[in-house]
């Protein structure tokens, strides 16, 4: 575990900016769209403290931190979007901040309260950032049910409990039970340095404590995702993963332990502690600066947002009336 209080180089004159963003249609081709530069990517909200993210975070909703670092690694990619871009934390929302330090700008779309906060760049207030947000999760929604539809192109092999994938160039599409991935001893991946490895993890609750992951014949962790579409509510115990987590419908709870990738999730907070009933206390797990390099397919499935629905079906309904007309 990092220490936060990491020596941090001498911050630029904080400012508090009333401002307007903008951004590019989100595009997902090969990668995870607006959200590949983000090591943290929230549609709704987060809680996090005593711990950092080496890349940049955004949060769709109300973002709480303390002793926390976003964008620990001076080397991880600022963000180009939303426009101008410069992002080390990107919240849609409210932000409470206590106590830590963001290695560039700090973009909030409501109020920014920091105390004891370290920004090496400018504080801006009140950017209009829903648009941003909302094209971005239907986008990602949309990519994890392509990749979900996707037919496994090899299966794993399991030894008591220890599961064995084996890939080959290209892209490799792995289906794994949620059960069978909480009960595993470790995961071990085999698969050359130019493999996407893609792991469709089904099951609506996954939790993970304490296992192994080891990663064979030159693949890293940069070109492994894990698409947990059906996903609602993930665990992460004291656990690293090799890879990078698509989990757009789940509330993601993690204590200690770290992603190697890129996190997208519906929300993020704390795994509950033995005996615990509530899990919005605040995510203790680091994020380490490995971004999906991977090369995936092109998505083959929309997602309508829930605005859209109703414009969608008025629309359909005037075709089928008008294509009676057309036949009477």
């Amino acid at each position: 575990m990092k220490i936060i209080a990491r020596p941090a180089p001498p911050a630029m004159a904080v400012t508090t900016l009333l401002m307007s963003f903008s951004f590019a249609q989100p595009a997902i081709a090969a990668n995870l769209g607006v959200a590949n530069d983000y090591n943290v990517f929230v549609f709704g909200d987060a809680h996090q403290q005593w711990t950092d993210s080496e890349g940049s975070v955004a949060v769709g909703g109300n973002a709480t931190y303390e002793s926390f670092y976003a964008r620990m690694d001076p080397n991880s990619p600022l963000p180009s979007q939303p426009s101008p871009g410069g992002h080390a934390l990107l919240v849609g929302q409210d932000l409470t901040f206590n106590g830590g330090t963001a290695n560039g700008d700090v973009t909030v779309g409501g109020n920014a309260t920091l105390n004891n906060v370290n920004v090496m760049g400018q504080v801006n207030q009140g950017a209009s950032l829903t648009a941003f947000f909302s094209q971005a999760e239907q986008e990602l929604k949309g990519l994890s049910a392509s990749l979900q539809s996707l037919n496994a192109t090899a299966v794993g092999s399991n030894a008591y409990q220890n599961w064995t994938f084996n890939g080959t160039s290209g892209l490799n599409i792995f289906d794994i039970a949620a059960s069978d991935w909480s009960q595993a001893g470790s995961l071990q991946i085999n698969a050359p340095s130019d493999a996407t490895v893609v792991f469709n993890v089904t099951g609506s609750g996954v939790t993970v404590t304490n296992h192994g992951m080891f990663l064979n014949g030159g693949i890293t962790n940069s070109k492994i995702l894990f698409n947990l579409h059906d996903a609602n509510a993930v665990t992460f115990n004291n656990y690293g993963i090799q890879g990078s987590v698509l989990a757009p419908y789940a509330t993601v709870n993690g204590h200690w332990g770290q992603i190697n990738g890129n996190l997208i999730a519906a929300n993020l907070f704390n795994a509950p502690l033995p005996g615990a009933s509530s899990s919005t206390s605040p995510n203790t797990m680091q994020s380490n600066n490995a971004l999906f390099a991977g090369n995936l397919p092109e998505p083959n499935t929309a997602v309508p947002t829930p605005a859209l629905l109703p414009g969608l079906l008025g629309f359909a309904a005037a075709m089928r009336k008008r294509s009676q007309q057309a036949v009477g």
